[in-house]
């Protein structure tokens, strides 16, 4: 592991009219160009608004465009997760609240341009509302465009995870043979998972279909642990499903399918003496696990990121404090793992479990 102090690496800071209050960034992704696109929220002294910024590949100049998307007046919206898409434009995954309709937080995806444009006529691509006005709380977690030119959206309900399978059209549309019933009547191109309690993450996987990962307190002790399964392209849930976790709270926030069709996921596993260690558990195709690491040290450290890299072992990026315990100030750690797991040298204060 390596510590990354501020200021110790290239960086830069951006500004825009509203940053005389809270701003947040929830992700980030390397575009096509070489540089970089975040999404979280900016306050604009009423209500959140979802906030795009586009850097460039070196980050010392000023960013080189950014965009803010309001909704509805005196009503929070916010970017969860962004995904530049074939056409160079981007995805972004969020929530907005439907103070018209619903009076509730609803599941939406935006679009915005190569260069930044968004135009609310043509770009608010999908909202809940529409499609079911359920008058509860729906989270929208994260979304990546499909093979088929389409959409998957994960996200959270209050009857457990649910995943929304969108068209290429324009206007998506609700595609009416996912998650088809025994009777052939489909369920609306939306489908819930009950026995998960939040969803955060899905990836198209070889075969089609999904890779879907989430938190619930089924688990062991009533505690969270992780949540793990496939879908298939028509949007079957496999049965049944693969649980992890142990006695205290765990996290899972990214997985990946790996080169030999198995997958890795980081998050946090929690450790009474310690806290929140970073998480890494390596699966088979079947979902067994393969392997589990934890890396931490006096306090939180959660992974966010993880993907593998050209020579087989893995990238993960996420949060430690156990650098800065005393004062309780997070840092941005970085991981890089062999293909078992294991690193060469430890740096700091992060040290390897025993096994998890």
């Amino acid at each position: 592991s390596e510590k990354v102090h501020a200021g110790s690496a290239t960086s830069t800071e951006t500004t825009n009219a509203y940053l005389t209050y809270n701003s947040k960034a929830n992700d980030l992704q390397q575009t096509r160009d070489g540089g970089y696109i975040s999404v979280g929220s900016t306050f604009n002294g009423t209500d959140l608004d979802v906030w795009v910024v586009k850097f460039t590949s070196d980050l010392t100049a000023a960013p080189s465009w950014e965009t803010v998307i309001t909704g509805d007046a005196n009503s929070d919206d916010w970017g969860e997760s962004i995904q530049q898409m074939a056409s160079g434009e981007y995805l972004i995954c969020g929530t907005s609240y439907d103070a018209t309709t619903g009076n509730d937080y609803d599941v939406v995806l935006w679009k915005v341009s190569g260069t930044g444009t968004y135009t609310s006529a043509t770009d608010l691509l999908y909202t809940e509302t529409v499609a079911l006005n359920n008058g509860t709380h729906d989270y929208g977690n994260y979304a990546e465009q499909t093979s088929d030119g389409g959409y998957i959206i994960v996200g959270t309900s209050a009857s457990g995870i649910t995943l929304t399978k969108l068209s290429s059209a324009t206007p998506p549309a609700l595609v009416t043979s996912f998650g088809e019933s025994a009777d052939g009547e489909g369920d609306g191109g939306i489908i819930t998972i009950p026995e998960g309690d939040e969803g955060t993450y899905v990836q198209q996987i070889d075969d089609d279909g999904y890779i879907v990962v989430g938190n619930t307190e089924a688990g062991t002790g009533q505690q969270s642990d992780v949540y793990i399964n496939t879908v298939s392209s028509t949007g079957v849930v496999t049965s049944p499903h693969t649980t992890i976790g142990g006695a205290y709270n765990d996290k899972i926030t990214c997985i990946r399918q790996t080169s030999d069709g198995g997958f890795v996921f980081t998050g946090s596993s929690y450790d009474y003496a310690s806290e929140e260690d970073v998480w890494i558990v390596k699966l088979t195709p079947a979902l067994s696990t393969q392997w589990s690491v934890t890396y931490g040290g006096y306090k939180k450290d959660e992974g966010r990121s993880i993907y593998q890299t050209t020579d087989g072992g893995y990238i993960i990026t996420g949060s430690t404090v156990s650098y800065n315990y005393d004062d309780n100030q997070s840092e941005i750690v970085l991981l890089k793992l062999k293909n078992d797991g294991t690193v060469d040298n430890i740096i700091g204060k992060l040290t390897a479990s025993t096994g998890n």
